[in-house]
């Protein structure tokens, strides 16, 4: 096992290698969102958000890959337990999305859904039942 620097990030990296003759081997090019999205199944939240500040601020605002990556922020913050922070980085997504309807990563059922519950959670009913209403239409 290696270690990986990255920025002032140091990861634990296990390269596995492998004969020419193994075709059915792939390369897959990871970006930091998708790396963010992993680093957040893991559980390391923080590091996650991380990741996704710095790519924001490399990120275009017209760049297609920004409500994903508004939703990647929503969904750190709900595992989290940042309501606010949570709706926000949703509210977001769903603006992006809405203006350019360019991410096919974003299903807007899900969106509105989650930002139900984040509602709910606040106990803001009404927001939470127009958020869910909108997540069956």
């Amino acid at each position: 096992m290696s270690s990986e620097y990255a920025g002032d990030i140091s990861l634990p990296t296990r390269i596995n290698l492998c004969c020419d003759n193994q075709h059915d081997l792939k390369y897959n090019e990871i970006d930091l969102r998708a790396f963010g999205d992993v680093l957040q199944r893991m559980g390391k939240f923080e590091l996650a958000e991380t990741i996704y500040h710095r790519l924001l601020d490399k990120v275009s605002s017209s760049d297609s890959s920004l409500a994903r990556l508004y939703h990647s922020l929503g969904n750190t913050n709900k595992e989290k337990k940042n309501y606010d922070s949570r709706l926000k980085w949703y509210q977001n997504s769903l603006e992006v999305f809405l203006q350019t309807h360019t991410s096919a990563f974003i299903n807007l059922e899900n969106l509105y859904g989650s930002m139900g519950e984040g509602y709910s959670y606040k106990k803001n009913i009404h927001q939470s039942l127009d958020c869910y209403e909108k997540a069956i239409k």
